[in-house]
């Protein structure tokens, strides 16, 4: 009986260490698909139309929205390139033509608020965006996953 116990204890023991290696090892994480990219990035940075009336408050918004999903799904450049690289080859020509005009705005913007939120909070705030990219710029390794994000776009312009 003592045995059986022990064997049991035994078996719990190294289930915990296994659940613990899995979450460690990230073996848990579902691939990020190209239809998120195109939803949560594509799609965004599509949505502001410099020159426009509002452009800079759905930039603003859209930029917001970015960084957040980057940092809740912990983008990686490896998780999001394949997948980013799918999305933009089922984006129509019009679609890559608004991303490229957009993409520079929003990624300045983006990396403007790492460095001085103070100095563009007030467009977050003017767009009802401020909490969510406050949020996104406290998320752990928040600048970690926006650079690994922000390095994949660019590699996709820079061969356009």
């Amino acid at each position: 009986m003592i045995q059986i116990e022990k064997d049991e204890y035994e078996m719990k023991r190294l289930l915990i260490l296994l659940l613990a290696l899995l979450l460690l090892t990230g073996c848990g994480k579902a691939a990020i698909s190209a239809d998120q990219i195109r939803e949560n990035i594509i799609d965004e940075v599509v949505s502001c139309h410099p020159g426009t009336a509002g452009s800079s408050l759905r930039q603003a918004a859209a930029a917001a929205n970015v960084l957040r999903f980057a940092t809740e799904q912990k983008l990686s450049k490896n998780d999001c390139k394949a997948a980013f690289e799918k999305a933009w080859r089922e984006s129509d020509e019009e679609t890559k033509g608004y991303f490229r005009e957009n993409y520079d705005g929003l990624s300045w913007l983006i990396t403007a608020a790492f460095s001085d939120y103070d100095s563009v909070s007030g467009v977050f705030e003017d767009a009802g965006a401020a909490e969510t990219m406050r949020t996104a710029l406290g998320a752990a390794d928040a600048e970690t996953d926006w650079d690994a994000l922000r390095a994949v776009m660019e590699d996709r312009l820079s061969r356009s």
